[in-house]
């Protein structure tokens, strides 16, 4: 017979801190409780259903070398000194240097992610477009590779990225308003680094990231 957890219980088996764990349960709605079966407000939930979930999420789970994340942070590079001009949603306001260079590392990360995750769990690959545009490219897989052949995607697929507890996946007005910048599937990947990641990186590796640009 399946164990019943608290709350607290469910939260240290699951080895999540409380605000992820209630963003997961509350908003994204990842896994259920059992009815509240005494005292107001309290949740139990069923150990083995918690099993089943935690399964699932080290199955979606890409570990990204650092080889990976030289891959993005050179794109991230190129796009800022290319002059390219990220604004917050909805205002005019430009967003300073590492914020700008963060968001465009995570972007990047999800899509070599999920290129990982279709290689390793379906045996397939599929093409991202690393060049730079004048504006951002309306889908993020632009190739699917098939005996030795590369074609073009049958549907849109966006990619789109958040941070590690977040529960929702958020698009931009212009991803609804125009054609051709909706996708008919969109993948939500959650990457985990750091936003002072550029700090931790050493000068020697910065050196070999940026020594082509």
């Amino acid at each position: 017979m399946s164990r019943i957890l608290s709350k607290k219980e469910a939260v240290k088996f699951l080895e999540l801190d409380e605000k992820t764990f209630d963003n997961y349960f509350k908003n994204a709605g990842e896994f259920s409780s059992l009815p509240r079966e005494s005292g107001r407000g309290r949740f139990f939930f069923n150990q083995e259903e918690l099993e089943k979930w935690l399964e699932g999420y080290k199955w979606r789970t890409v570990e990204l070398t650092f080889e990976d994340y030289a891959l993005c942070l050179d794109f991230a590079l190129a796009q800022h000194f290319r002059g390219y001009v990220l604004s917050d949603w909805g205002t005019a306001r430009q967003r300073e240097f590492g914020q700008k260079i963060t968001n465009w590392v995570k972007g990047q990360l999800d899509e070599v992610a999920v290129k990982k995750f279709f290689k390793k769990e379906f045996n397939f690959d599929v093409e991202l477009d690393f060049r730079i545009y004048d504006e951002i490219v309306p889908q993020d897989i632009i190739g699917v590779k098939e005996n030795g052949n590369t074609r073009e995607p049958k549907i849109g697929v966006g990619i789109k990225s958040s941070k590690p507890k977040s529960a929702y996946l958020v698009l931009s007005e212009n991803e609804i308003v125009r054609e051709e910048r909706r996708s008919d599937v969109y993948i939500f990947c959650r990457p985990d680094i750091p936003d002072d990641h550029l700090l931790r990186v050493t000068k020697d590796r910065i050196i070999e990231v940026v020594k082509n640009q």
